[in-house]
């Protein structure tokens, strides 16, 4: 649904006022990367080499093509698609390795609301233009 939304948005729009499109899938995309890693592998948002700044509230000097969007987009899925790989019933319901607080299959489930609400919000701005929304999957 992020890979669609990429596309879903004009190009002459896409570094529009509040930037929120492009910020609500890079957001989102961020939320996995951080919590489908390991506890020993690094953590840093991306600025793509230009000071973009990935958070909701705050104005971004830069915007990020949306060939480094989707790119990071890639990134991003490959690690989650490791995350799950390396799961067995065990390991599901074990503990996440950033927080005990949370199991692997807590953090799964909050990150798939997280990215659904993401898409909502960009769906919603696109209907709120007018413009058509990005197909469900």
């Amino acid at each position: 649904m992020l890979d669609r939304l990429i596309d879903a948005y004009p190009e002459e729009r896409w570094q529009g006022e509040g930037q929120t499109h492009w910020k609500q899938i890079l957001h989102a995309a961020t939320g996995m990367k951080f919590w489908f890693r390991s506890a020993d592998e690094p953590f840093r948002v991306p600025d793509f080499g230009r000071g973009v700044v990935e958070g909701l509230d705050k104005v971004s000097p830069a915007c990020p093509t949306r060939e480094e969007l989707r790119s990071y987009l890639e990134e991003v899925t490959d690690r989650a698609w490791r995350f799950f790989d390396e799961l067995d019933d065990d390991g599901l319901g074990g503990p996440c390795e950033l927080t005990d607080k949370l199991t692997k299959a807590d953090v799964i489930l909050e990150q798939i609301r997280h990215v659904q609400h993401h898409v909502g919000v960009s769906n919603g701005l696109l209907k709120a233009q007018g413009l058509p929304t990005a197909e469900w999957i």
